[in-house]
């Protein structure tokens, strides 16, 4: 009997000495969001996966996932709480059976505009007996892109109502490449296919074909995000206000590009976005995209997005510039460089009483 206890015992403490080696020994985790660009406030759901590769029961495991500042969770099994700089992070614990694994689905939603990640999580495994424990962190990156909340369009219609007019009318004072109705001289930024050879040898200096005009009309959009205020609350605005735009040009059918210096959350070193001319759902899901990573530093100033956009724009479009506050050097610049389309500035500080609500997909 006491030869078998002492066998039992010496046994025990091999095994107890082995788990505790390999408490985490063929378990793997991973998890991956249902959506990646959403709404502000919008539900979607985080999916965990814990498995077990390996041949042995695992009696215990302690898994924390982290989330970003601000996420809110609406359900999930388990407990939760939020450390000292905001973090919020989910635990529970479990058991897994040999060459098994368990899923969990958490659901959540993010009230502010961004760029957020989700890196897996730490989970933690005992010993046998329950004397210790072996932590590992498991990285499983995922990010979620939240759109800007839409300014109320009744707002908007204010500045934005008598500029749609003036793009309807000139929606007849388009030029259409097809129709030639005359010759113009060169400025330097017509297209060399559009240079008539024959008026340019007669007459000793460049000439362009000046044609007819269809019924197409086209905006160009600027978002400018160069500001020395520190209020972030500016180009969130900013950010809105671009959104219902967008919308409403979408709602209007009437085609638009954006550029802008404002550069993604995930790639500061980078000089600014540009989204070429389009329309529909797909087009607009590429803006939103843009908006929610955006970030709050610029890439170029706001001179060189004006200059890019210069370069990218026929001298009939309409353009929209939206920029935080009110600066006369930037005024100067604008209508010194834009000729030819009608033209709006709207200013993020103007829309600092309006309170921002959500607003339907398109």
């Amino acid at each position: 009997m006491i030869l078998f206890l002492i066998v039992l015992i010496v046994v025990v403490a091999a095994y107890q000495n082995w788990a505790r080696k390999n408490a985490l020994s063929g378990v793997a985790f991973q998890s991956k969001c249902t959506q990646n660009l959403v709404e502000a406030g919008e539900e979607f759901q985080l999916v965990s996966t814990l498995s077990n590769h390996s041949r042995r029961i695992i009696p215990f495991l302690r898994v924390e996932e982290t989330f970003p500042k601000g996420t809110v969770l609406t359900y999930g099994k388990g407990q939760q709480r939020t450390d000292l700089a905001g973090t919020v992070k989910h635990h529970y614990s479990t058991y897994l059976m040999p060459k098994s694994q368990l899923t969990r689905k958490i659901t959540l939603s993010i009230p502010k505009r961004g760029l957020y990640y989700f890196r897996g999580a730490q989970i933690s495994g005992g010993d046998f007996l329950g004397l210790w424990e072996e932590r590992g962190n498991f990285t499983a990156f995922e990010e979620v892109a939240v759109y800007p909340k839409a300014i109320p369009i009744p707002h908007l219609e204010d500045a934005f109502g008598g500029f749609l007019g003036e793009v309807s009318v000139r929606r007849f004072m388009m030029e259409d490449p097809v129709l030639t109705v005359g010759i113009r001289d060169y400025t330097g930024r017509e297209p060399l296919n559009q240079i008539s050879w024959k008026h340019s040898a007669r007459r000793g200096e460049l000439q362009v074909k000046q044609f007819d005009y269809t019924v197409e009309p086209m905006v160009s959009i600027l978002l400018d995000v160069s500001t020395n205020s520190s209020d972030n609350n500016l180009l969130e605005k900013c950010y809105s206000l671009t959104r219902s735009i967008c919308q409403q040009l979408e709602q209007k059918g009437i085609a638009y590009d954006l550029i802008t210096n404002t550069v993604p959350d995930s790639q500061l070193s980078k000089n600014g976005e540009y989204l070429a001319q389009g329309l529909g759902k797909s087009h607009f899901k590429k803006v939103l995209e843009l908006l929610g990573k955006a970030s709050y530093y610029s890439g170029d100033t706001f001179e060189e997005t004006v200059q890019r956009l210069v370069k990218k724009q026929a001298r009939s479009r309409s353009a929209i510039i939206v920029t935080p506050q009110r600066d006369e050097s930037k005024s100067h610049v604008v209508r010194q460089e834009l000729v030819g389309g009608s033209l709006i500035i709207l200013y993020g500080e103007d829309c600092h009483d309006i309170p921002i609500e959500p607003e339907t997909d398109l």
